[in-house]
């Protein structure tokens, strides 16, 4: 069949389990049957939730639905889901039918499609806008930065000359954070060569900042780790991003965690063998009904900022020709993967 079927009866234990089952949730038939459904899915909450939920008010009997599962090692599927029950009348009990289909690839590559027209139009636009804007401000800049110099003898108002002058920054900052989206400052170089220097870079950068900040920091690398077809410098700043994200979700203090290591096919976001970099907090979490936005341009719940930076990791990483998810809770914090290809033949 190419669809999985699972049956449990109403004490909850699991009478059928078909080899799509096993395919989609990585589990042993022989593993499944007899015992509790809360057991034998014990690492899929979600799922869980979903199957009582079902049980206390049959909904989804009648229409099929969409559930992301997110797995304990990171892999995210998007799954159809459809439920029946078969009444025994005999024995006066119900059988619950799940009817399961795996759409993660269908999901991912309408997101693309979406992504990538989104990004088109966005960029015209924002290259135009950024062109447009930086000019003038740099004229404004340069004009009361002329004013605060003249004005020797009155400190109040070369104060607040001053404040406008660091709000231009933040602007200036802003389109050129932009245009570096928007318009490239140079193309990708990717190079086969080991990731070691770009992770010792990156780490070296922000071990201190985590000790201001009383976050604990720490970092598993597998080894050896493969060769990976790359460009150093961007990501680096993909990377860095992420850390910095991290870090300032946890204005007082939390733990910070990275592994990287390589997966197999059947456990990477891209079905092929994959270097993953894990990064892992203890902040605030991201509100589920936020997570398909996130990558989006301008998209974000900060007050100071601007929404660019996980746009431009989602960049850098397709850059690579790699894959990058997130799973987060609100209250305890986030995980994002970034799974990168190994090179062929090396």
């Amino acid at each position: 069949m190419r669809r999985g079927v699972i049956t449990r009866d109403e004490s909850g234990r699991i009478t059928w389990f078909n080899p799509y089952s096993e395919r989609v949730f990585q589990i042993k038939g022989e593993d499944a049957l007899g015992k509790p459904y809360g057991e034998v899915f014990a690492g899929l909450s979600a799922w869980v939730e979903v199957i009582d939920r079902y049980v206390t008010t049959r909904q989804g009997e009648r229409e099929p639905f969409e559930q992301r599962c997110v797995f304990p090692d990171g892999r995210e599927k998007v799954l159809e889901v459809h439920f029946s029950t078969i009444r025994q009348e005999k024995k006066n009990l119900d059988i619950f039918l799940l009817f399961v289909r795996d759409i993660t690839h269908r999901k991912r590559m309408e997101e693309h499609i979406g992504r990538s027209d989104r990004l088109v139009s966005l960029g015209v636009l924002a290259a135009g806008i950024a062109h447009e804007m930086r000019n003038p401000l740099t004229g404004v800049s340069l004009l009361m930065d002329d004013l605060h110099d003249h004005l020797t003898d009155r400190p109040r108002e070369r104060e607040l000359i001053q404040r406008s002058l660091q709000e231009i920054d933040r602007l200036e900052n802003l389109i050129n954070g932009l245009l570096d989206f928007a318009v490239p400052s140079r193309r990708v170089n990717l190079e086969i060569r080991p990731i070691g220097d770009v992770l010792q870079n990156t780490f070296f950068l922000v071990r201190k900042l985590c000790k201001n900040q009383n976050i604990a920091l720490s970092v598993t690398t597998g080894a050896p780790l493969p060769l990976l077809r790359l460009d150093p410098e961007k990501l680096q700043q993909a990377l860095l991003n992420l850390l910095l994200n991290a870090i300032q979700a946890m204005p007082e203090g939390g733990e910070l965690q990275v592994e990287v290591k390589t997966v197999a096919a059947e456990e990477s976001l891209l079905s092929e063998a994959a270097l993953r970099i894990a990064v892992a907090d203890t902040g605030k979490g991201i509100a589920s009904e936020d997570i398909p936005y996130i990558f989006d341009p301008f998209f974000t719940r900060n007050p100071t900022g601007c929404g660019l930076g996980l746009a431009i990791v989602h960049s850098i990483v397709e850059e690579h020709k790699g894959r990058i998810a997130v799973s987060s809770q609100v209250g305890k914090g986030a995980t994002f993967w970034m799974d990168l290809p190994v090179a062929q033949g090396k």
